[in-house]
């Protein structure tokens, strides 16, 4: 009563020969563009999984545009005053990408200012 037992392996997969997306999106940057919109930029088309401000101003509506992410807020933003966004997004691929940044409530004012010397015409 003796038994045999024959083990082997054979080749295993070359993985290194996969083909395809492994690279999470890149966030590119955040910014208030109105009074009540921010607009945030990736390298890539990506899908938005869930946003989070701080202070909370309340989010209506998200819109997934190409490589832009759009965010209509409930109430305009404080211009000049600091917020903290956190989101997450993912790729065609599914791979994501969760990101906090600050950014600053918009100003539609401009401010020329103009402190150039007077110059006087060149006679020859």
């Amino acid at each position: 009563m003796f038994g045999s037992m024959t083990a082997g392996c054979g080749p295993l997969p070359d993985l290194r020969l996969f083909v395809g997306d492994l690279q999470s999106p890149i966030y590119l940057g955040a910014g208030a563009v109105a009074p009540a919109t921010i607009e945030i930029l990736f390298q890539e088309p990506v899908r938005s999984n869930s946003f989070e401000i701080s202070p909370d101003i309340g989010l209506l509506d998200v819109d997934d545009v190409d490589s832009k992410i759009v965010l209509r807020l409930a109430s305009p933003m404080i211009p000049g005053s600091q917020y903290l966004l956190s989101g997450s997004v993912y790729d065609g691929s599914g791979n994501t990408l969760k990101f906090t940044t600050k950014l600053f409530g918009f100003n539609p004012a401009t401010c020329l200012i103009n402190n150039l010397p007077e110059t006087k015409p060149c006679l020859i």
